[in-house]
């Protein structure tokens, strides 16, 4: 994806190309085809250009309308091109980039525009009359826009690198995050960790003139009502050919297409029905899948599975068109995947022991040439849905699970919940449950802030006892929608590998039917769940993968991994750990104790969970080091 960058001097001052430059030079590093910037008085755009697709090889930004007064740029990729140009009267041809398209757009709807563009895209335009600037990007998608405001300046950049280039911009630890952070308080979907840097959320956009600027979002699925009187192979039928349309319209790349692979239903789906897509052209998808290089650990769930290999070539013999790639990551060991990582000033990341692999799968695509990786991150809330059984009717429960099960569903639990829970939650809480459990935040600190309360007052519940009132609001918390900072990770480091990061399970038309999908219809007669995507994949996908018990437990070999380079680490960790300001906010004694416990542990009977929980502590130590 290409990247864009810019400023406006809210007090009228010119910009100083010096700062332009200054802010590319921070990434002029990363892979790009080629670099122009265009500067009107007191606002300047930069564009970084990517032949993400055929027609970019056209694009022309930023550019200036004299005629409007208006500069305008803009990056990503439009999956509606066919359906914008026939409103728009643009004649579509190849030489037709994304980039007038969505200018017209702007031109006909103004800030109505982006809820009408389907992609992963973000745009800006300054109007030079009205001393305004917009900023828009799109509602789910892997897109990335920072930026830094006072009285005087705006700054924005696709990569916080070009502002952290700025000498004007204080670099001072977000200490709100670093928490949130620690103690996997999730709700922070603007913040970055430095505390005057801000991340645009998706579906939102940013107004900014000389005397105020209001971020706006645009997307509510929230308001999406539940679709009833269908079958369940209608909705499934339907689904699905609105999957294979957003796998599509992905598919539109000027460099190859290549797929994540993991033992899974959602990646499964992705590149199952991207290599049929691709075999009626006459190619073959080539999938990178993350393998474990040392036997999984003997401690993991009984369901779950460490070994995901035979489900992912059990998905590629199915297909029949798929070349896949099977990547152990030996090279790159868990420290050193925390070490790129903050490096790429992406910051710390909830899942610190995925890093090495993650940098892995996404880095070896873009070295062997393809232009874009497919995903299926947000298929567990899309197509892969599992349902809530407590909320099917009492008659589907005790048909499918008998009188008990009815009962304990339907009379018990909300007993449970609605009272017991109450008083067994402020129990838990008062006792200091759970966040110590999961978390290695110093509990001096947390009392300090108080940070029970704070999580109270927010309406954050750390015991993560959830009972949901509808499906929809089950699906709604994991999507997070107007607030989902995943892809901004995924997008922040792709960029910097050059490639870009595509996924289907999170396409706009994908989230909004799958959420008006009534919950009985995820259940079968026996009280099985998944079913919708059971029915889509049926005599696709394998049996193996398609009616599995158990899911794949991501790095499931991080602590043989970690004993590999124990040494290393250990000296990492206890160089991290010596700081005032760590130890003023981690228990740094727990911290040695779990280092402990992992290095004795013996006949491979690692935890798995404690390993995750340490490794983003001290992934955030040393981002707090770095300070």
């Amino acid at each position: 994806m290409s990247l864009i960058f810019g400023i406006f001097n809210r007090n009228g001052k010119p910009v100083e190309p010096e700062e332009l430059e200054t802010m590319y030079r921070a990434i002029a590093h990363f892979p790009h085809e080629k670099y122009k910037v265009e500067i009107i008085d007191n606002a300047a755009f930069g564009h970084m250009l990517t032949y993400n697709t055929p027609e970019a090889l056209y694009e022309n930004l930023p550019k200036w309308l004299p005629e409007q007064k208006l500069l305008f740029v803009m990056q990503g990729r439009l999956d509606n091109r066919e359906e914008l140009c026939e409103i728009l009267n643009l004649k579509l041809i190849e030489t037709l980039p994304d980039g007038d398209i969505i200018l017209k757009a702007w031109l006909k709807w103004g800030k109505e525009a982006p809820d009408r563009l389907l992609g992963d895209w973000a745009f800006a335009v300054f109007n030079v009359e009205t001393q305004e600037l917009f900023i828009a990007r799109d509602h789910h998608g892997y897109t990335a826009i920072n930026y830094y405001i006072d009285k005087d300046t705006i700054f924005f950049s696709s990569s916080i690198k070009s502002l952290l280039a700025l000498k004007q911009i204080p670099k001072i630890l977000n200490q709100n995050k670093i928490i949130r952070t620690l103690v996997v308080w999730p709700g922070d979907d603007d913040q970055s960790y430095y505390q005057d840097i801000f991340i645009l959320p998706p579906a939102n956009t940013l107004k900014v003139n000389i005397e105020r600027f209001e971020k706006k979002r645009y997307w509510f699925p929230e308001n999406i009502e539940t679709n009833y009187g269908k079958k369940q192979q209608d909705y499934a039928d339907e689904l699905l050919t609105i999957l294979t349309k957003s796998i599509k319209d992905r598919l539109r790349s000027y460099k190859p297409i290549a797929s994540m692979l993991s033992g899974g239903l959602d990646s499964g789906t992705v590149s199952y029905i991207a290599a049929e897509l691709l075999k009626e052209k006459g190619k073959i998808l080539t999938t990178y899948s993350h393998v474990t290089l040392y036997e999984p650990s003997n401690n993991i769930h009984k369901f779950r599975f460490g070994d995901e290999k035979p489900n992912m070539q059990a998905t590629v013999n199915a297909s029949g068109n798929i070349n896949p790639v099977y990547l152990d990551s030996k090279d790159i060991s868990p420290l050193d995947g925390i070490l790129q990582f903050i490096g790429l000033d992406i910051g710390p990341i909830h899942a610190a022991c995925n890093a090495y692999w993650l940098l892995d799968v996404i880095s070896s695509p873009a070295r062997d040439g393809f232009g874009a990786l497919l995903t299926g991150e947000h298929g567990n809330a899309t197509i892969s849905v599992v349902g809530l059984d407590y909320h099917l009717p009492w008659k589907q429960i005790y048909q499918g699970k008998g009188l008990i099960t009815a009962i304990r569903q339907k009379i018990l639990r909300p007993i449970a919940y609605n009272h017991l829970g109450f008083i067994s939650n402020r129990l838990k809480k008062s006792r200091g449950y759970s966040f110590y459990d999961y978390s290695l935040i110093n509990p001096d600190f947390a009392n300090k802030i108080n940070l029970v309360k704070l999580m109270e007052q927010a309406g954050h519940d750390h015991t993560f006892s959830f009972n949901f009132d509808s499906l929809k609001d089950y699906l709604l918390n994991i999507l997070q929608p107007g607030a989902n900072l995943r892809c901004y990770v995924g997008s922040s480091l792709a960029q910097s590998l050059g490639i870009e990061l595509r996924d289907p399970t999170g396409d706009k038309r994908v989230i909004d039917y799958a959420l008006s999908i009534p919950n009985e219809m995820v259940f079968n007669e026996k009280f099985e769940n998944k079913q919708i995507i059971k029915k889509m994949m049926n005599k696709k996908l394998p049996d193996k993968v398609l009616y599995a018990k158990a899911v794949g437990l991501q790095s499931s070999d991080i602590g043989a991994r970690v004993m590999a380079q124990k040494d290393r680490i250990d000296k990492f960790i206890n160089e991290v750990i010596k700081t005032d300001a760590v130890k003023e906010m981690i228990d740094t004694e727990k911290v040695i104790m779990d280092l402990s416990k992992i290095k004795n542990t013996t006949e491979n009977n690692y935890d798995t969970t404690q390993i995750h929980h340490l490794l983003r502590t001290v992934m955030v130590g040393h981002f707090m080091n770095m300070f």
